[in-house]
C-alpha cells in the first residue's frame, strides 16, 4: 500500500510488477484501514486485497497483511 486517503476512500496499492493501482475503498474497508494496518503494509510487506468491480470502479472490500 503506497497511499491511503480515507477522506476519498481511496487506496494505492504497487502490485508485485512494479505498476500502481488506485481503488476505491467500501465502507467497512476504509474503516479498517488504520494508521497500523497502513505502517504495517508500508514497510515491504506484502498484502492481499480482496476488491469488485463496481460501476467501472475497481472497490476494495476487504483487505489483510499476507502471511
Amino acid at each position: 500500500i503506497t497511499k491511503v486517503d480515507r477522506g476519498a476512500k481511496m487506496m494505492t496499492v504497487r502490485t508485485a510488477d512494479g505498476t500502481e493501482e488506485t481503488y476505491h475503498m467500501a465502507e467497512g474497508a476504509a474503516k479498517d484501514a488504520s494508521k497500523d494496518a497502513v505502517d504495517a503494509t508500508e514497510k515491504s510487506a506484502k498484502v492481499t486485497v480482496y476488491y469488485t468491480e463496481e460501476s467501472g470502479h475497481k472497490v476494495i472490500h476487504f483487505f489483510k497483511k499476507a502471511i
